[in-house]
């Protein structure tokens, strides 16, 4: 005879199946947002193609070309911070599909009205890049709270992120050169804009954002009398417990400018992110000059104008990353991040610079620029993992902004850095100078290692738990003083050896409703007491030994009483020999004349 299922299986049994089927459509929301992310770079990088070739053939003028491509860059990368805010104030999702329904629009008027002047034609391009950059913001908040959701190795879904990317940038190319043939410049254009619309199109109708998680009960504190560490519940009692507080009433918006300003007090408060940067807009100022001046003056002198040799390196480059990308995909997490990220800036950076300036061999090139980016497959990944580890959600949209604004600067000026660096140095010192340059900023990481190795926090190998928002605060006694040290479940470190005034520590002490809590308290201040009593012992025998010599001094001096010599003695005692008129023979001190005798 088969017992009944009690309610609480059943009931655990749906639990289970609806925490399941959670988590599936967290992970189909995520992957759905990064082929729609892949669609909207490869249209992307089709128009970074098309567009300066439409402009050739209609104005014939390289200088509209040139300012017509860059137009793009400058909104990008600026509105990327500027209107960060606007991702948090509207919302990741919804900030996604607007913009890639207006960049759709600011596109599709780029391919109808490309006849109507350089200006407007500018403006339009510009227009899509602000778009763009806001849009790029907003992809990446949103993937942070799925991501947790679905319970991915952060580092193996960045670098799948990046892999796409890199992807997209080899195949849009050759794509975009097709288009163009079949279908003119703008024939091109028009392919962006569906890809626009095919994205938004699937963020709308199949990406969601995850439930919130339920509330979870409030982390445990912990005590620690510097031996042994002590846990129990937190509980008031009696008649002056506490009433449960009162709701707290939603802070006020901060302004537009407080909000922009706040991702700066972070970026300017975390030093490894902030290091990070500032050795990214090095390296990404030198990659723009071997890619716009260095590479193509190269061809130019080495191989006779070979036009071929350019997609050559290109392509042995792009090939790299991928296969790179594919190893640190399925490595990467098992991989000590500080290790693999400074290697990989040192074989995949200055090498580079330097087989262009000693080789004439375009095989030699090829073979050292596929290693290179090989090597340096893993920086974006681990760069990704980092600020969704690091920066709190609330955040994540001003800081990862301010983050790509300051390392793509280089961007803006490589070309013309390394222009003046051919032009003033000739092109081999030029090559030398960038490398050693490069070298020297891919150096951060060891000079600062007690910064960098922070790369390592999280543990290797291990699934990105969901947050819960628990903190362990650790109280600690040693030598007579009370600390706290605060830390965050992935490990981050809020506050360490905190100083904490004995009686607030002794006030949350007293909340812990535990045997343990309460045996190791009642052993801490037996054993202060004791500390206390031999103090005073100690004290009490040199107080008794300074009174003896005091009454042995008094005796030699033949004075008055030790009751008053304690009593009138703040002072040394007057020297040897005879005493002044009017003066002490003991203090030395003035006393008051002896009083007459009354007259006859």
């Amino acid at each position: 005879m088969t017992a009944p299922a009690r309610p609480a299986d059943s009931s655990a049994d749906a639990a289970a199946l609806a925490e399941a089927a959670a988590r599936r459509a967290n992970r189909t929301s995520m992957v759905v947002l990064i082929v729609a992310e892949g669609i909207s770079l490869l249209g992307t990088r089709i128009s970074t193609v098309a567009l300066p070739w439409l402009v050739l053939i209609t104005t014939h003028n390289p200088v509209r070309m040139g300012i017509v491509a860059g137009a793009a860059t400058v909104p990008y990368i600026l509105n990327g911070f500027i209107a960060a805010p606007l991702v948090d104030r509207v919302g990741a999702r919804r900030m996604s599909i607007l913009t890639d329904i207006f960049s759709a629009c600011a596109m599709a008027g780029v391919a109808v009205g490309y006849r109507d002047g350089i200006v407007v034609l500018s403006v339009l391009v510009a227009v899509n890049g602000a778009l763009r950059g806001v849009g790029d913001r907003a992809k990446n908040v949103l993937l942070k709270p799925i991501l947790d959701a679905a319970g991915t190795n952060v580092l193996r879904l960045t670098s799948v992120y990046t892999g796409v990317g890199q992807l997209t940038m080899l195949v849009g190319g050759s794509v975009a050169g097709v288009l163009i043939s079949l279908l003119n410049p703008w024939g091109a254009i028009w392919f962006d804009v569906v890809s626009f619309v095919v994205c938004a199109v699937l963020v709308s109708a199949l990406v969601r954002m995850p439930r919130p998680a339920p509330p979870v009960p409030a982390a445990q504190p912990v005590a620690t009398d510097g031996h042994r560490t002590i846990e129990g519940e937190a509980r008031v009692e009696g008649e002056g417990a506490a009433a449960p507080p009162a709701a707290a009433e939603p802070p006020s918006r901060e302004s537009y400018l407080e909000e922009l300003a706040g991702g700066l007090r972070y970026l300017r408060r975390d030093h490894l992110i902030r290091n990070m940067v500032s050795m990214l807009a090095v390296t990404n100022l030198f990659a723009q000059a071997a890619l716009v001046v260095f590479i193509p003056l190269w061809v130019d002198q080495r191989l006779n104008h070979s036009p071929v040799a350019l997609g050559f390196i290109g392509a042995g480059f792009a090939l790299g990353g991928i296969a790179g990308n594919a190893v640190f995909t399925a490595l990467g997490p098992r991989l000590p991040r500080y290790l693999t990220f400074v290697l990989g800036y040192m074989v995949g950076g200055a090498p580079r610079f330097l087989v262009m300036a000693f080789s004439h061999n375009l095989a030699a090139v090829v073979a050292v620029w596929f290693v290179s980016g090989f090597a340096l497959s893993s920086a974006n990944p681990t760069i990704g993992a980092m600020v969704y580890q690091r920066v709190p959600s609330a955040l994540l949209a001003r800081v990862s902004g301010l983050v790509t604004a300051v390392a793509f600067v280089g961007l803006t000026v490589g070309g013309l850095v390394g222009g003046w660096a051919v032009e003033v140095l000739g092109f081999g010192p030029a090559i030398v100078g960038s490398a050693v340059v490069y070298f020297v900023a891919t150096l951060a990481p060891v000079v600062g290692y007690r910064t960098w190795r922070q790369l390592d926090v999280v543990v290797r190998g291990r699934k990105a738990a969901p947050p819960r928002g628990r903190l362990t605060v650790t109280l600690a006694h040693e030598e007579g003083r009370w600390t706290a040290t605060a830390r965050r479940r992935d490990g981050t470190m809020l506050a360490r050896r905190y100083p904490v005034e004995a009686p607030r520590a002794l006030r949350a002490l007293r909340l812990l409703h535990s045997p343990a809590a309460g045996g190791g308290l009642t052993g801490l201040l037996v054993g202060q007491r004791e500390v206390t009593r031999r103090r005073a012992e100690r004290l009490g025998a040199e107080l008794a030994e300074a009174q003896a010599g005091l009454v042995e001094l008094s005796a030699l001096l033949g004075s008055r009483p030790v009751a008053e010599v304690t009593a009138t003695a703040p002072g040394p005692p007057a020297a040897f020999g005879e005493p002044e008129p009017g003066q002490d023979p003991v203090t030395g001190q003035a006393t008051a004349p002896a009083p007459r005798p009354p007259a006859d």
